[in-house]
């Protein structure tokens, strides 16, 4: 019997268009959002997600509908958030 690439890859978990909740973090920080696959991908496979705003990160695939952030420095920020008073 011939081994098909299906009954080697693991299934496609998130598909090109799909929302998933990113993970990561910083120093303490704890980051969830959504945002959109871009391409697809299996799990533990990284891949590149656009959020709201338009800001794009790569994440690994942990489940259906779940991803961890990777590569913190190559993730734009939209914008700088200033918490506290002064000017």
């Amino acid at each position: 019997a011939r081994l098909a690439k299906s009954d080697v890859l693991p299934k496609t978990l998130v598909r090109k268009g799909d929302f998933s909740v990113l993970e990561g973090g910083v120093e303490g920080l704890a980051v969830s959002l959504s945002a959109k696959a871009l391409t697809e991908g299996r799990e533990g496979e990284v891949i590149l997600f656009e959020a709201p705003g338009g800001q794009r990160m790569k994440a690994r695939i942990i489940s259906r509908q779940r991803a961890a952030i990777v590569g913190q420095a190559d993730v734009t920020p939209p914008e700088t958030i200033r918490i506290g008073g002064g000017s």
